[in-house]
């Protein structure tokens, strides 16, 4: 039994307002406000520039996606419940969000069986993952002595090996 089914007893808890929330509702408030602009739009260059200076709020989407809505799916397909999870970040429209057990593992059903491009989160999600992956591509070769100029663009102002380095540790 998840967190709305326990208070949706207006008599017994008259103080809560309990709203019954879809997986559209989530998918359009759960974007973090720095972000929030270009995934609408689906603009991926402005994207991957506010990834450059908001590593922790990219680190927080990927974690949670893993620790929360990943892990309540799995929960739920053994049966089990897991609890209730705040949204960690700052959102555009809403002050806080809460996600229930059973609202996790369907948004985490939504995200996954839709195209990529058609849910918010997942856009936003792939995008992330896509860019650290050509960082931790670019730290390999460096690891390797190989050149990794051509890579310099995805950090911002970096002008030698060090640097970049240094970026990347922000997000990997």
């Amino acid at each position: 039994m998840d967190i709305v089914n326990i208070i949706s007893d207006q008599k017994a808890f008259p103080f809560y307002k309990v709203e019954i929330r879809g997986n559209r509702y989530i998918d359009q408030n759960i974007i973090p406000n720095v972000f929030y602009n270009s995934v609408i739009q689906r603009n991926k260059e402005a994207l991957i520039e506010n990834i450059k200076y908001n590593p922790k709020t990219a680190r927080q989407i990927l974690y949670f996606y893993q620790l929360n809505l990943d892990a309540s799916f799995v929960y739920k397909k053994a049966g089990k419940i897991s609890g209730t999870s705040r949204v960690p970040w700052k959102l555009e429209k809403l002050n806080i969000l809460y996600l229930s057990s059973n609202e996790q593992a369907n948004y985490y059903l939504y995200i996954t069986r839709m195209p990529w491009n058609d849910s918010n989160y997942g856009f936003l999600f792939n995008v992330i993952r896509n860019y650290l992956s050509q960082l931790a591509y670019a730290r390999n070769l460096l690891y390797q002595g190989i050149n990794i100029t051509k890579f310099y663009p995805l950090g911002i102002n970096i002008t030698n090996n060090q640097q970049f380095l240094v970026f990347i540790q922000q997000f990997l």
